[in-house]
């Protein structure tokens, strides 16, 4: 279904399972909740994290800083970010 949330919940879970061989679909429906809603700051989050998970570090630093200027308050993006670019 076209529900943004449902389609980071499947991504957030191949994530969290550490689903390696289903990391690109989890990005592809990452990139699909973003696209239904750019401004859920959560969504870049899961995205970021399934490339860099991936080896995909350009995009993850690119769509971890999305979550960042969406959320600047949210400290555990900012890590992220650190963490991605070095």
């Amino acid at each position: 279904p076209e529900d943004a949330g449902q389609m980071n919940g499947f991504a957030w879970y191949i994530f969290k399972a550490k689903i390696e061989d289903k990391y690109a679909r989890g990005i592809d429906v990452a990139k699909k909740g973003v696209e239904l809603e750019p401004k859920n700051d959560a969504i870049w989050d899961t995205l970021a994290q399934l490339y860099y998970a991936a080896g995909n570090k350009e995009e993850a630093i690119k769509a971890i800083q999305k979550a960042v200027d969406l959320a600047p308050k949210t400290e555990s993006y900012k890590k992220l970010l650190e963490k991605y670019k070095s």
